[in-house]
């Protein structure tokens, strides 16, 4: 399956007063019937809330990171 794009996360970066706004977007192209399989593989079943959480996690360690560096 190398090669065969299934998912895409993006981090866009836009001004906002004195700081920035952090927007995440993300797609998702797997087929129903191969998210059972990789699901297995993965031991991720339920990817929507899995995504959440790892998106939350990013933003924070962001924040973390820019604040840690002023």
């Amino acid at each position: 399956m190398a090669g065969l794009p299934v998912s895409r996360w993006q981090y866009d970066f836009e001004p906002a007063g004195d700081g920035c706004v952090v927007v995440e977007s993300m797609w998702e192209r797997r087929p129903a019937w191969f998210r059972v399989p990789t699901s297995t593989v993965t031991g991720v079943w339920n990817r929507d809330e899995a995504n959440a959480a790892n998106i939350a996690t990013t933003l924070a360690r962001l924040k973390r990171a820019v604040e840690a560096s002023r």
